[in-house]
Formats: C-alpha cells, structure tokens, sequence
C-alpha cells in the first residue's frame, strides 16, 4: 500500500525573541495504520497552531540557488490546474473560499479544466461571479481528452463570452487560452485565434515541444511532465527541450509545471501507478527559481483522484470519480494537503521578485506510514506503460524517509523522533547565509510508532568572521593615468566636420582586477596611445587616424589586447572604418574573450569618447555596457545595498525628465534644439537606469474666458512664474502614468524618486503670469497621481528619506519598491498626501547642486569640487555626508545653445567625459549620489531606438554601488561581494557567485552598428580584424613592419594566440 502521510507542525515563538525557537506546538499520528492493508491512503492531520514572528523587522534577504538564468523584466504569473468537474455543485461562497485561498497563498489564477460536458459547462457563471467578487482571475483550459474534441464554435462561444469579464486572466494584453491535450484539432484554432484575439497555450505534451509548434498556432506551450522518472529526482531536461525549441519559434513563452506527488487508482481509467513524491515539490520549486520561465502552473488544485492537489478537501460526498474509476478504496477522504500551500508566498515571490520578504517561520512534512516493505503493491506500479514508460516496482522508487521543509530567518534544528525514538536526519538544502526554505529528511528504518517532528533554535552563534570589510582588502587604486582631453566645442560646426581623425575611446574599470595592456598593432594611425587601467580608473585612449594624404582610409586600423589580471579572460578594442558611410569611423569592443559578444560602434563625433564599462569581478561575474541588463538592476543589487542608506547609493537621473518630446501645448519660443533634454520617454529613461527625475508639471491652460480648461504637461520654461515664460510642453502627464506602471510591473523592486517642480498653471499663450492652483486643480493633480502602483504612503517621516537604508523602500508593497513623489514646486501652501505617498520634497533632504556653467570642462572642474566636498565616512553624526545631486549638464548661453542643441552638448563633449573627467575625481569616500544628465543613453544624434543607445551610465551606476562603494569599511561594512571569499568553503564561494548570475550570462553574438544582431556568429569572425598586417604596421612596443604580414592575432580570441 502507497500512504503519504501530510504532516504539518507550526512551532512557535515569542517575536521579541526571535533567537529562541520552542516546539510548542507538534502533532503526531495517532491512527499508525501499520501492517499489511489492502488499501492504499493519503493521511494528513489538521493544524491549529501559529507562525513564528521573526522580529519587528520583518524583512529578510533570501537566496537559495545560483540562479543561471537572466531575471528578465517580463512579467510572471503563477497559476493552479482546477478541475471544473468537481466543482459543479459548488455554491458561489464555497468558490470565493477557494479562490481566497489561492490569493493568500499568491497565485495569480485558476487554470479552468473542463471537458466537453454541459455538468461543467454549467458551474463556469458561478466561477466567474466569484472571481469577480473576490477580484480573483481564471481562464480557460479546455480538456480535448475527457470527453473529446470540442466544436469549434463552441470554443469560440466561451472565450467570447467571457474574455471581458474583469475574473478573465489575460497575458500580454489578451485573453490566455490553455487546454489538456488536442493536438488533432490544431487546425481549429487558426479560426479560433482569429475570432477571439486570445493567447494560446496549449499542453500538446503527448507531442512534445516540437512537434507541438509545428501547427504554428501556439503562442507558447505547456508541459504536463511534472514528476520524475522511476527511481531518479526530478530533472529540468524536459524543461529544456520546450525552452530551446520555444527559444527557435521567437522566443515564445513556457508555461512550466509543478507538482508535489502522484498517485492515481482508478482500474475503471486503466490508471494505477505513482510517481515519486518525496522531495519534489521543494526540488521543482527550486528549478522554478533556477529556469526563471515566462510562466507557472500548479498540478493541482483539486485533482483528488490523481493526489496531487493542494487545494482543501471540499464536497468530497459529490465526487464521483472513485466510482466510475472503480477505486478499490478511498484514497482522498479525511486525506488534506493544505500544508503544501504554507511557503508557496515564499516561492512565488522569490520566483516573481527575486526576494520576498518573511514574516512569519514554519515548518512542515510529510511521509507514507507503512515502509514499503510492509505494504501490498495493490498492483500499483512505479511509472506506467500507459504512458510509454519502463514500469518499476514502487518499492525501489518511494523512500522509507520522513520528509520535510522550513522556512526559517536563521539556522535551526530539527529533531524527529518515531515512536519516542530520535532518528537521525539530514538536512539535503540550506538556503545561503541561512535564510529561507531548508529542506531535509529521516530515514525511520525499523523504527515504528508516533512520529514528531520538533523545531528548536539555540542562540544565535558567531557571524562570519571573514565577512567584514577591511581595508586591507581594498583593491581601488589611486595609481595616476594618462590625462583625459576634452571635445573642442567648436568640433561641432559643421565647417569643422573633419578637421581631425582623432577618436577617443574611454575605458573604465570598476572591478577588482587590473586592465593590463597585452600589446597593440595600428596602420596609418598617427597615434594609438592604448595603456593600463588600474582597479578603480579609467582612461582616455587615443586612435588618431592619420590626415595625410595618399592614404587610403579604408585600410586604417588598429587593435589594443587586454589581459584581466587573476583571471583568463581578455578582451579587444578595434579601431576600423567603414566606407563609405555617414559615420566611416568605427570602434569595436570585442569582449569575446570574456564569453559577453562584440559590438561595433559608430564613432559620433570627433573627439568624443566611445566608451566602455566593465564591473563585476571573476568570482561574481562581470557586467559591462555592450548592452542594458534587467531593468530592475537595483533589486538584482539588494544583497549589496539593502543596509545602505539612500545617501550612500549612487543612481543616474535625468535633467527636465518629461521633456522627450515637443509637443507643442504652449505657443511659445520653445523647440526641440533649445527646450527638448531627452530622447527617451519616462519608460525607457527607467529602463535605461535613472532612478531620479527632475519632473517640471505645469497646468497648461486655454486663454481667457476658457482658463478651466487645461490639462497637465511637462514644461521646460525659462521662469515658469514669468508673465511671459519661454518654452514648451513635452510628455503629458497621463501618458507618463502608464509608463510608470508599465515598467514597475515588469521591474519590481525598485526605489524611484520622481522630484516634482513647477506645479503652477500658464497659459497655452503665454501672459497674465502664472495660475496659481487651487483647491480643485491641487485635487485633480493628486488624483491623478493616485493612479500611479507602488507607492508608498504612510511612510514614518520621523527620519529623513535619505537617511532610511535602501530596503525599507525597496521591501515595500510586497517587495514591488517604491515609487516617491516629492512635491518642490510653486504651491502657495506645503500641501503633501502622506497617506496617498504623496510627500514634501522637506521630508527628504538633499544639495541639488548646479554649476551654471556654460562649456564642459568648467562644469566639470565644479561638480567634481562639490562631490569632493561632501564627506563619505558612514559617521551617522557626520554633518557633511550629503545626498547630493550632481548635475553633470552645463548652461549654455542661449545662443550657444541655438548654434550647437541641448542634444550635441549633451552626447558629444559632455555627458561622455563623465566616464574619464568625473570616474578619475570618484574614490569610495567621494562621490555625488545622483548622475543627472542630459539625453540619457543616446550615444548618436537623433538615434533613440533602443538598439541604438548606450548602457554605459546603467553600467556605471552598478558598478559604482557594487565595486566602489563596497571598498568604503565606514559604510560598507561586510567583504566586498566582488573579492573571492578567503574561506575555502563550497558555500562560501557560492555565495560569491549568487548575484551576477541574473544579471548577465555568457553570450558570444555580435552587435552590429545598425542594429543588426548575430546571435551566433562563426567564432573566427570578429569585425575590423584584419588578416593581413601592412607594410607600416606599427607595434606598442616600437617595431615597424618592413613588409606585410598574417596577422598573428587573426584566430584568437584574447590576447594569446588560440
């Protein structure tokens, strides 16, 4: 017989000693059911105990696998298979149960499995009125193999009739259609498709993944194999087969399956057979965490005849499937599952998020309460032929162990004792640093009798000792390197458009190790000055193409070979050229040698810099700005910033943030050349790092007697308190709402300062002044914001924002982050909305310092004065440890500004000699906490697609936060997550590799300079390397070729020949 026994033990503990965890509460079986049975059961017991309250502060950092694939910005959603069938007598109250049930335990929906019955069909009105009024979500799962094919108008009937209710779960916008099998009706869903505009994904499992996509009518695919083979644990091997084919369709989204046991006897279904249980919902769970799919789906909630439900037991008397599957014996009766609910917020979160919070610990298990040995087969079989399976014999694939999983804040111990007997266990996961699900088990052997499970925790024991900063360890260095120079402003006349050949490429090194020159080669360059860089330091490179004449261009080149010191990774710079072309200048960064892909480069201009960021280290991972990783980057971060002050984290910003657009509301001198400071919206500025806005609303009004028409846009004036300001209107207000909820959907976690000014109406045609708002105006305004998700009202303002650590905001609405609204504009009376998170910009204190200088290199010379200026020792009474705003933008005389654009100053002289001028005066006790810019990301005039931007000041900020700041002891005080853990430990080094991993993974395409991507590109090729070295090839170390040449380096991918 085939007994799991569903224990659940809910210890608890006072939460103002946390440290000391008592077994208060423990149940045992006292129904032990030993002996021979000719029956097979499920037995569970209830619970009536409580969770223990981990402490006031009940957020926790939790990590408990190297997570290898990229934690993208798509959204997720977690759902449970429901069995319509048993539900078709149910009242509306008993579905709201269930449903609240699902809500607390974080699942998104209920996948709605029905055949083609009319019993079925007929309980769908009262899911979807309880749906509605739980605010619950469902779609439809069409079961094609319970009572055959449907009619395909009768598909097209349902999804139609019912795809517009509020309860219908709909993904990237439409309706989600699953079913359970149908592959021989693909064809139908062509119409189907087409009538209904639904999302389709099917479980076609009996074909597998790439026969399934053949039909060319799924969206994306469900894989119904959930549970292992035979004797083994379960494995993602099935998992990978539909991802690389999905991946080949276009990247289509997997619907992954999870399940916590199976056990079926129904001869009247020809069905009697188990797959082993033992650790896999915890296991499953934890190849969620490691495959990161687009989606999930539970099996199930309510499939009592196949065992596997997580759902309560409810209307057992009404399920008839026993009978009509001829059960030799009721095998769901008295037989709950609740407990595997218990961490599913854990999972789900951690699965959503990356890092959920704990607030309350638990453990519980689960065992069969015959040992094999004992036990009549009842011919159940371990597989089944039915399913084209090698049958076993159940008793070498279920084990004789007691099971079970906690989810704890900090080690504990476990005890298990049968029959008063302790037996020993083992613990088989402990999550890193001790946080979250631990998982383990107990072999009872002969041991027989009550069992009792016990959860106890002794004081908390030393932390690491090697887990401090020292600063012994630190790596930054202060070694000096060549000068940087910078862009001639007059470069940008068009008279002036090739008077030089010289380009710069800046190189910045935020990791640990050195950037060591290997050699270079360069033909008809008259210098290409290429050099170490230092921990820390960046430098300006030169590649002067020659100007003299009888060259020919087409021929100039030059390659710089780059060893990491401590590791065996390399990298590339080429300088090449393209002719003919709009931009014949090129620079390829070959980072191929680091296993993270080519990308060439248009150089924008003379004399401004391409640049190149690489962070991370070789235990961590490295990042570089190739390319922008996950939105999200400062919840990828948490483990690295969570107690940090707001003021000790540095984020890009973006100056006049709304102002992307002109869009032309106020008849005024306002245009793109002198007004517009952005070219990305509010969604890609977010994506693209800034985490701080200058955002200037103003109220734009129609001229009297129609001043009570208006509408809320960004402005860049002159004076927005003038009788007659100057400039225009960029994004409307609504338009940025959305951008907003759009991102943060896709990108939880994160901290978003958006600094709100002006707040004063002018009129579309500029006169009279401004409109002060009134009451109806300031509550239409705050209505508005309101719509925005995440924010975080009724926030304890006692202490000053910038003085709260980085997790109190980003653990906020469920670990969705914050988004903050700071009011600093022109109201007549400090009006803030605390419970709407609406604040005063006074709640937070910052220097929003601003040069007023007119050319780049004086801004640079006094923003580098200012951060200076502010002191970084972590010294809570330190009066001069500031959040400051660093404005790295400069005022040009209005003038200047109609000749050259806000946008050339911006991308040409000056937001690139941030990565040289601005990194080189930086040191981890130096630093501004805002990076404002001008045109963040835009690397080419005019060029705002997202393919064509750079990731530079993305990458910087993250290496800033990760590599520099974690050198300050003051602040930082743990080991820097970048240097290799001194223990020798496996887990030690683990958790050095735990974070990055997310962030990037290894990937050898190639990106082109217009945009085209080579996912995988023949490795030999490597644009502007050259096969032939010329006659006149220079060498780094002085030799001039006397005669050309194979180039040496042609097949490799470093700096060493391959």
């Amino acid at each position: 017989m085939w007994q799991l026994f569903l224990l659940v033990f809910l210890a608890a503990s006072s939460a103002a000693h946390p440290s000391h965890l008592h077994p208060q509460s423990r149940y045992s079986d006292h129904d032990h059911g030993y002996g021979v049975h000719r029956r097979s059961s499920w037995d569970s017991t209830h619970f009536n105990s409580t969770w223990i309250h981990p402490g006031t502060d009940s957020s926790f950092t939790v990590d408990t696998k190297i997570r290898l694939a990229e934690a993208s910005s798509k959204v997720k959603g977690v759902f449970a298979h429901f069995m319509v069938e048993v539900a078709q007598k149910w009242t509306q109250s008993q579905w709201e149960d269930d449903m609240r049930l699902a809500q607390e335990a974080h699942i998104d929906a209920f996948a709605l499995n029905f055949a083609n019955d009319a019993s079925s069909l007929s309980a769908l009105p009262t899911a979807f009125k309880a749906a509605e009024a739980r605010g619950f979500q469902v779609f439809f799962s069409f079961d094609y193999a319970g009572k055959g094919p449907f009619p395909q108008s009768a598909v097209i009937e349902l999804i139609t009739s019912h795809k517009d209710s509020s309860a219908y779960y709909h993904y990237k916008g439409l309706p989600l259609v699953s079913t359970f099998e149908g592959p021989g009706n693909a064809k139908d869903w062509v119409r189907i498709k087409e009538e209904t505009n639904c999302f389709f994904i099917p479980d076609w499992s009996s074909l597998g993944a790439k026969a399934a996509l053949e039909p060319g009518v799924a969206d994306g695919l469900f894989n119904w194999a959930a549970w292992p083979w035979g004797d083994t644990d379960m494995d993602t091997y099935i998992d990978a087969s539909y991802l690389d084919f999905l991946e080949q369709a276009g990247g289509k989204p997997y619907m992954m399956p999870v399940s916590p046991w199976f056990y079926t006897n129904l001869p009247g279904f020809d069905k009697n057979w188990l797959w082993r249980g033992d650790d896999l919902w915890r296991d499953r769970w934890e190849q969620v965490m490691i495959i990161q799919p687009d989606l999930v789906e539970i099996i199930s909630w309510n499939d009592y005849g196949e065992s596997h439900y997580i759902g309560p037991l409810r209307d057992i008397e009404n399920y008839h499937a026993l009978t009509i599957g001829k059960a030799p014996f009721d095998y769901i009766s008295n037989m709950p599952h609740d407990g595997w609910r218990l961490f599913l917020p854990y999972w789900i979160d951690m699965y959503k998020h990356g890092k959920p919070s704990i607030t309350k610990e638990g453990i519980m298990g689960w065992y069969r309460k015959n040992p094999a040995s004992l036990c009549n087969k009842g011919e159940t079989t371990a597989n089944t032929a039915s399913q084209l399976q090698i049958e076993f014999d159940p008793v070498d694939v279920a084990q004789d162990k007691i099971f079970f999983s906690a989810l704890l804040t900090g080690s504990a111990s476990v005890q298990v004792t049968v029959g008063g007997v302790p037996v020993p266990i083992t613990w088989d996961n402990i999550p890193n640093g001790g946080i979250g699900v631990w998982h383990g088990s107990a072999s009872y052997s002969s041991h027989r009798g009550e069992v009792v499970i016990s959860l106890a925790r002794e004081p908390p024991g030393p932390s690491d000792p090697n887990d401090v900063c020292r600063a012994d360890d630190r790596t930054y260095s202060t070694e000096a390197v060549a000068a940087g120079s910078h862009m001639e402003w007059i470069l940008m006349n068009p008279e002036y458009a090739a008077s030089t050949g010289k380009r710069y490429i800046t190189i910045v090194n935020l990791t640990p190790h050195r950037f060591k020159l290997d050699h270079t080669h360069s033909y008809q360059m008259s210098e290409f000055n290429f050099g170490d860089i230092p921990p820390g330091r960046a430098r300006q490179n030169i590649a002067h193409y020659t100007e003299k004449g009888g060259t020919n261009p087409v021929d100039t080149n030059g390659e710089a070979y780059y060893n990491i010191e401590g590791t065996d990774k390399k990298f590339v710079i080429r300088a090449t050229t393209h002719i003919p072309d709009d931009y014949p200048k090129r620079t390829v960064v070959d980072l191929s040698g680091m296993d993270l892909g080519q990308r060439e480069y248009m150089d924008p201009e003379q004399e401004t810099p391409v640049t190149l960021v690489i962070t991370g280290s070789e235990k961590y991972g490295f990042i570089t700005s190739l390319t922008h990783g996950p939105g999200n980057w400062m919840r990828h971060l948490y483990d690295v910033i969570k107690d940090r002050n707001i003021q000790h984290i540095i984020m890009p910003g973006t100056h006049d943030s709304g102002m992307s657009t002109i869009s032309g509301h106020l008849v005024s001198g306002g245009s793109p050349t002198n007004t517009q400071t952005q070219g990305l919206n509010i969604y890609d500025q977010l994506r693209a790092g800034a985490r701080w806005f200058d955002l200037r609303i103003a109220s734009i009004h129609q001229t009297t007697p129609n001043e009570g028409d208006y509408g809320f846009w960004t402005t860049h004036v002159n004076n927005e308190l003038a009788e007659v300001p100057m400039g225009n209107t960029g994004e409307g207000l609504s338009d940025i709402i959305q951008e907003i909820n759009h991102f943060t959907a896709e990108n939880p976690g994160e901290v978003i300062f958006f600094r709100l000014k002006y707040l004063v109406g002018i009129r579309k045609v500029p006169s009279l002044g401004p409109i002060h708002w009134g009451q109806d105006i300031i509550d239409d305004f705050f209505s508005q914001l309101k719509k925005v998700n995440n924010r975080c009202g009724n926030l304890n303002v006692d202490v000053s924002f910038e003085k709260r650590k980085a997790s109190f905001f980003m653990d906020q609405n469920n670990g969705n982050g914050c988004v903050i609204f700071l009011l600093d504009g022109d109201l007549k009376r400090n009006i803030e909305r605390t419970d709407d998170g609406i604040y005063s910009a006074s709640r937070m204190a910052f220097w929003d310092y601003w040069s007023e200088k007119q050319e780049t290199e004086s801004m640079a010379n006094a923003e580098i004065a200012a951060w200076k200026s502010v002191s970084r020792t972590g010294d809570a009474s330190d009066e001069k440890d500031q959040f400051l705003i660093g404005q790295w933008l400069v005022s040009a005389a209005p003038l200047v500004t109609q000749l050259y654009g806000i946008q050339s100053i911006a991308i040409f002289p000056t937001n690139p000699a941030l990565y040289w001028a601005g990194v080189n005066s930086m040191s981890p006790e130096s630093w501004p906490n805002v990076l404002m810019v001008d045109y963040i990301g835009v690397i080419l005039k005019d060029q705002f697609n997202w393919a064509s931007l750079g990731a530079e000041l993305y990458t910087l900020a993250i290496g800033l936060n990760l590599y520099m700041i974690s050198e300050n002891c003051g602040i930082s005080k743990h080991r820097s997550p970048l240097l290799p853990h001194p223990s020798s430990s496996r887990m030690a080094n683990i958790n050095s590799l735990t974070r990055l991993t997310s962030m990037t993974k290894p990937w050898n395409g190639i990106i082109f300079a217009n945009g085209t991507v080579l996912e995988n590109p023949p490795p030999s090729l490597h644009p502007g390397r050259v096969e032939i070295l010329k006659k006149g090839t220079v060498f780094n170390n002085g030799t001039v070729l006397e005669t050309s040449i194979p180039n040496p380096d042609f097949n490799s991918l470093g700096s060493k020949l391959e």
